[in-house]
């Protein structure tokens, strides 16, 4: 309903000024300055580095394993912390590599991406398997194209590098997370969750593969 929508939208610290200030001095970051607020926890910025306080075991877990690994398409983890607070809860703590922002075009691209990517896959599954290259220099306009691929034709080769930079940061991941959970439909990648690394590449923040496993207990 209307209240609990606007209750997920706000943006709104979820972890207490104290415990950040105590956790930043214990790991010799003081001159952290606050960035934004999401579902999980809170995030900071200090020089090239991002500190991300966080609620959410899984996207914890997965940081931690990637942790001092070099990825050309995920912002590397520098170190992975997990405090217990006096109720008994857990935050953890993700230091990880400064990304600078997406361009709008950029945003677009994998818009189109997405769009044209569900449509390939649906593709593939019906008739037979071609290069994702060969799928996008064949689409042809349709009125009644339920994928709405004209964005597609427009940024056509960005699309493609696009989907080769994908294809990439699944084969990166591929040997550190379980290959049915690097590409699945529950993943959260999107633009939302994008940077650029400083030779260009794009690379995700956001590390959390969408998995049935669950906070372990103790």
């Amino acid at each position: 309903d209307k209240p609990l929508r606007e209750e997920i939208i706000e943006e709104r610290r979820r972890v207490s000024d104290k415990t950040v200030s105590y956790i930043l001095d214990k790991i010799k970051i003081p001159d952290a300055s606050y960035l934004s607020s999401g579902g999980y926890g809170d995030a900071f910025a200090s020089g090239d580095k991002i500190i991300k306080f966080t609620t959410d075991f899984k996207e914890a877990k997965f940081a931690q394993k990637f942790a001092g690994h070099k990825f050309k398409h995920i912002a590397n983890i520098d170190n992975v912390i997990r405090y217990k607070e006096k109720t008994g809860d857990y935050i953890y703590v993700i230091v990880l590599e400064k990304l600078a922002p997406i361009s709008e075009m950029t945003k677009q691209v994998f818009r189109a991406y997405e769009r044209v990517n569900e449509a390939y896959n649906i593709q593939c599954e019906r008739l037979q398997k071609m290069a994702f290259k060969q799928f996008v220099q064949n689409i042809k306009l349709d009125p009644s194209d339920p994928w709405n691929l004209e964005d597609t034709l427009k940024f056509s080769p960005q699309v493609i590098k696009m989907h080769a930079q994908m294809d990439e940061l699944k084969k990166e991941v591929s040997g550190i997370v379980n290959p049915e959970d690097v590409d699945n439909y529950r993943s959260d990648f999107h633009f939302g969750n994008m940077g650029v690394k400083p030779d260009g590449t794009i690379a995700f923040f956001d590390l959390r593969w969408m998995t049935d496993e669950k906070h372990p207990e103790g």
